[in-house]
């Protein structure tokens, strides 16, 4: 409904089309121009909001998958649950930790969501990567693939089974 609205009022802006702003613009010029600035400024700061926390999980998922160092961790929790509906999705959230390059111990959480619930118990042994220089930042490999793979898909469809 909110949608048809707002399609609505595209469809019928006077700013939609060059004639229709070029007659606009000679109406009143200031005015054109003001509203097509903010209409894109408005524009570019959805895209921004909407873009960014995702993106910026996947740089994280990047980075420790090319840069990371791998080391076992031990689950300390884990969660499955299934999000009802059509294509429902088991999400897998895994508590763990693991001992760093420093002899001490961190604590971190991944999760994966995914077509099949992923196999895990507490005490079960997983693959962490964590950064070299900051242990604390680390990701279960299964969840950061996951994570990768799935944006991989969104954003360039055909790009996974192409890598694969």
């Amino acid at each position: 409904m909110v949608l048809s609205k707002i399609k609505s009022r595209v469809a019928s802006s006077k700013l939609l089309f060059q004639q229709n702003f070029d007659r606009a613009s000679d109406e009143s010029a200031f005015s054109a121009h003001y509203k097509a600035i903010i209409a894109a400024l408005l524009f570019l700061g959805c895209a921004i909001i909407v873009a960014v926390p995702v993106r910026s999980d996947y740089w994280v998922a990047h980075s420790l998958l090319k840069h990371g160092l791998t080391t076992n961790g031990t689950i300390e929790s884990a969660d499955v649950t299934t999000r009802p509906g059509k294509g429902s999705r088991h999400i897998t959230t895994l508590d763990y930790r693991f001992v760093g390059p420093d002899g001490q111990v961190y604590r971190g959480s991944s999760t994966y969501q995914g077509d099949k619930p992923q196999r895990a118990a507490k005490g079960d042994s997983i693959e962490i990567l964590h950064d070299p220089q900051r242990p604390s930042i680390s990701g279960w490999r299964t969840a950061l693939e996951g994570l990768k793979a799935s944006l991989l898909s969104c954003s360039f469809p055909g790009a996974v089974e192409t890598a694969s």
